[in-house]
This record gives structure tokens, C-alpha cells and sequence, in this order.
């Protein structure tokens, strides 16, 4: 008989002690999700504040960028070009030092 009215004391103090634990365990779950909410939004109103604040530069950029273009002069410079010939002589074996300068302007 002691030993089951130890067991049912033991049981009995385990069960406390679980309720205990469990509770404990919930008010820091609890604490830890609201510190994560709040983080959270204080992270989204971050966000929210930078991209209203980068669409306010890009517009004002964009406005900038329209007015320089209305007032902006085209300065384009044609590019030189050269004739080139194309077509390297074949080497027939009868002047080569000929054949080796007509080469060497081609390249």
C-alpha cells in the first residue's frame, strides 16, 4: 500500500509539475509570437516608408529626366569610316614580298 500511495503522491507531483511547465512554456511562447508581430510590422512600416520614399525620387527623376530631354540638343557625331579592300590576292608564287605586303595591309 506505500508503495501505491507513493506512486499516486508521485504521480500526483508530476501532473503539477507538468501544468506548471506547460504554463510557463505558453507565456513564453506567447511573449516570443507578440515580440515577433511587433517586430514584423514595425519591418513592414520600414518597407512601406522606403518604397514610397524611392517611388518619390523616381518620379521626381523621371521629371528631371523629361525636362532635360524637352530642352537637350542632339549632339551626335557621324562616325569616319574607311574604305577597305576586301579581297586578299591568292599567292600565284611569283611575287611573294608582293604577295606578303598586300597581306599585311589586309590584316
Amino acid at each position: 500500500m506505500a508503495d501505491n500511495a507513493r506512486a499516486k503522491e508521485f504521480a500526483t507531483k508530476l501532473k503539477k509539475y507538468y501544468e506548471a511547465h506547460t504554463l510557463t512554456r505558453h507565456c513564453e511562447e506567447t511573449t516570443t509570437l507578440h515580440r515577433l508581430e511587433s517586430t514584423m510590422e514595425a519591418v513592414t512600416k520600414a518597407i512601406d516608408a522606403l518604397t514610397s520614399s524611392i517611388i518619390k525620387h523616381l518620379k521626381f527623376s523621371l521629371v528631371v529626366l523629361e525636362k532635360n530631354a524637352d530642352t537637350a540638343t542632339p549632339s551626335y557625331q557621324p562616325f569616319q569610316t574607311h574604305n577597305v579592300k576586301l579581297n586578299l590576292p591568292q599567292l600565284d608564287g611569283v611575287e611573294p614580298l608582293r604577295w606578303l605586303f598586300c597581306a599585311e595591309e589586309f590584316f
